[in-house]
């Protein structure tokens, strides 16, 4: 999802969720759940990302 989404100045995001996904090979894992809303109406600018 993270290479295919645009992410805008105006975009709000909230933390939804933090799911405790338990500890595997000695490492704690998470599911964290997001919330992304834009306004369509008045983006802003595109914001570079690095994801890729």
């Amino acid at each position: 999802m993270c290479e295919a989404a645009k992410e805008y100045e105006n975009d709000h995001v909230e933390v939804h969720q933090v799911v405790n996904l338990g500890k595997r090979k000695g490492e704690w894992h998470y599911l964290i759940i997001l919330n992304i809303s834009q306004d369509l109406d008045n983006l802003g600018a595109l914001v570079e990302n690095n994801y890729r």
